[in-house]
């Protein structure tokens, strides 16, 4: 009987060991002019987040510099730093393994920028180091935003993708199989210049990072990002018990 109850035991290993991505909530920031300018930094409080959960931050501004993500005690990996053909820029943040509670995040710019957008997700369920699979950025214009492609050998896969266009426009879309976190639509920033949005989970293979939008210069980027418990086995494998298991 405790033999027959092990073997049970090891097949169900595949779901209680790994462990999906989730998306949890959102949040957005704007400052534009004074305080924003001169001093290019801003800074909102992200509330309740889980401890443990990843936060993604898309940024973006008018210059070609670069925004940096910081919050006390905790270190971020710079994911995506791009700038479009009008100097337009946008960069991605990530933070795995967040401290849990209401989180002060500043941002802080290059290039004399008199505006900063924010938008920022949380998410669950997603790796807490090596948390990046691959990633890709791409700058345009047009109508379809293309972020590139990123490719992944994980099931259970978070994609994150953002995008800034130089126009306030109001005719975002997300691309197949993803979904806008804000109503990039409303007419209000920062989702007019910045949107965001999300594919999760996805199997192992390759994706883009794709908007619609109405036509207009963009900058994009695309990142995939590892589930909690690393690579999930298909639900096909047959695990093998060990070989030195005795019956009782």
């Amino acid at each position: 009987m405790k033999k027959i109850l092990l073997i049970s035991l090891l097949f169900l290993l595949p779901t209680l060991a790994w462990s999906a991505p989730a998306f949890v909530d959102y949040t957005t920031h704007t400052c534009t002019d004074t305080p924003c300018f001169p001093s290019s930094s801003t800074s909102f409080v992200y509330s309740n987040v889980k401890q443990g959960n990843l936060l993604v931050a898309s940024t973006s501004t008018s210059t070609s510099g670069t925004c940096t993500i910081s919050s006390s005690g905790e270190s971020w990996s710079h994911d995506i730093q791009a700038s479009s053909a009008v100097g337009d820029s946008l960069d991605i943040w990530s933070l795995p393994n967040a401290n849990g509670g209401n989180k002060t995040i500043n941002v802080n710019c290059t290039g004399g920028a008199t505006s900063i957008r924010v938008e920022a997700a949380q998410f669950s369920g997603v790796a807490t180091s090596n948390h990046v699979i691959a990633k890709s950025s791409k700058a345009g214009f047009g109508s379809t935003v293309d972020a590139g492609s990123v490719t992944t050998g994980t099931n259970d896969t978070l994609l994150f993708a953002a995008a800034r266009t130089n126009s306030d426009l109001l005719g975002w879309s997300a691309n197949s199989g993803y979904t806008m976190s804000d109503n990039c639509n409303s007419g209000q920033e920062p989702g007019q210049k910045l949107c965001m949005e999300r594919r999760v989970p996805v199997s192992s293979g390759t994706y883009s990072g794709n908007f619609s939008i109405n036509s207009d210069s963009w900058v994009a980027g695309v990142v995939a990002y590892a589930p909690a418990g690393g690579q999930q086995p298909s639900q096909n494998v047959a695990l093998s018990p060990p070989s030195n298991l005795r019956s009782q």
